[in-house]
Order: structure tokens, then C-alpha cells, then sequence
């Protein structure tokens, strides 16, 4: 399966990931279940400060393609149309899922499952490689989806800020 040639104006390339925004969904569609039956992973940049702190640009999330397990304060990967967005489980509902930002007061609307790519494993940063599976990670993954804005009132918002920022200090490897 080919992309876009290298030197494609949509095509970037961000340390040992690459994003290419000219990929037809039919092809994201496959490439999506093929990584799911081989239980690979791939690497993500990040764009958008709409999980800052934890997530910065110039980060890469490294996605596991398996919904599987996938708990409340998870960094979860979905589709919206041709985009993927990275954002946080807040609920889930049956076959439809809440997940919001960290940055952001609001939640998503639902999300349905098959839209959902993956789940969040790792952040590459310019400082090092943070683990986002070890217990304490989740926890307190579970504690800023617990606190979310959506749920609670206007004045946790810089509590789940204080969370995220934590989280990513906590995780220095």
C-alpha cells in the first residue's frame, strides 16, 4: 500500500513518524485493522493544544489499535472524518463513548466505538519516553476523567489542568 511520494506537500515528517493527511479513509479504514489483527503500534504526532499539558506539539503518542480494556482516563485515538484526534475516555455508554480534552471545559459528543483507533500506550517528548499503561499512570488518568469539567463544576477545570501537568512530570522516565 502506497502513500503520498515523500515529497508531497501533505506529507511531514516528525522525528520517526510520519502524517499524512492525504490518505483516502478506505485506506485508514484497512490499515486500522490490519495493525488490530497484528497487534502492532504506530506512532502519532501531535497537533493542537487541546490535551496540553499533558500532550504538547512536537510530542508522539505511540496507539496500540485495540479498544479492548479501554477504562475511563484513557488517552484514547478516534476519527473525526479524516482527522484522528487524541482525547480522554470519560464515559462509556454502551457502544457509544464519551471522551473529552483536558484543555477544554466541554466534552466531545458521543463517540461511537468503531470510530475509536486506539489506545494511547506511550508519549514520545523532547524529553524522553513517558509510559502512560503503568498503574499510577492510569490512576490518575481515572482521577482527571473523574474531575472533567462536563461532570463537576467550572472550578475543577484547573484541577484537571494541575492532574495533567502531574501526570506528565510524574511519568519522567
Amino acid at each position: 500500500m502506497t502513500a503520498c511520494p515523500e515529497n508531497h506537500p501533505r506529507v511531514r515528517h516528525f522525528g520517526s513518524a510520519w502524517h499524512v493527511s492525504c490518505i483516502p479513509e478506505a485506506v485508514v479504514e484497512i490499515a486500522v485493522e490490519a495493525w488490530a489483527e497484528t497487534g502492532r503500534h504506530s506512532r502519532w504526532p501531535v497537533q493542537g493544544l487541546s490535551m496540553w499539558p499533558l500532550l504538547q506539539p512536537d510530542d508522539v503518542v505511540e496507539v496500540a489499535h485495540d479498544r479492548r480494556g479501554s477504562e475511563p482516563g484513557d488517552l484514547l485515538v478516534y476519527r473525526v472524518g479524516a482527522r484522528a484526534v487524541v482525547h480522554r475516555l470519560l464515559r462509556r455508554t454502551g457502544d457509544l463513548w464519551l471522551l473529552g480534552s483536558d484543555h477544554l471545559p466541554t466534552a466531545d459528543a458521543l463517540v461511537p466505538v468503531e470510530a475509536v483507533i486506539g489506545r494511547v500506550i506511550a508519549i514520545q517528548t523532547p524529553g524522553g519516553r513517558l509510559d502512560v499503561t503503568s498503574h499510577p499512570a492510569r490512576r490518575l488518568g481515572r482521577l482527571i476523567a473523574a474531575c472533567h469539567p462536563w461532570r463537576s463544576h467550572w472550578g475543577l477545570r484547573r484541577l484537571v489542568k494541575l492532574l495533567a501537568h502531574l501526570q506528565r512530570r510524574s511519568l519522567r522516565p
